[in-house]
């Protein structure tokens, strides 16, 4: 079982919501988080999830981190 990330998905729904793309770099700039680290994300080649990031993007996309984070198996 894997832990992996749906960022690349809340981001591509967030983009049909308000029809418009919606670039990383926006996404740093209205959460606070490095780009290089949301890079990362949309990788899913995170070692470790920080819970600030996880509350960052939580607030950013309106969820709850079950909707960011899951477990595949």
């Amino acid at each position: 079982m894997t832990i992996k990330n749906r960022l690349l998905i809340l981001l591509a729904q967030k983009e049909t919501l308000e029809n418009r793309r919606i670039p990383i770099a926006e996404v740093a700039r209205d959460t606070g988080i490095d780009q290089r680290t949301l890079g990362k994300w949309a990788r899913n080649s995170i070692a470790r999830y920080d819970t600030p990031v996880i509350d960052k993007l939580c607030s950013y996309f309106h969820c709850s981190p079950g909707d960011l984070i899951i477990k595949e198996q």
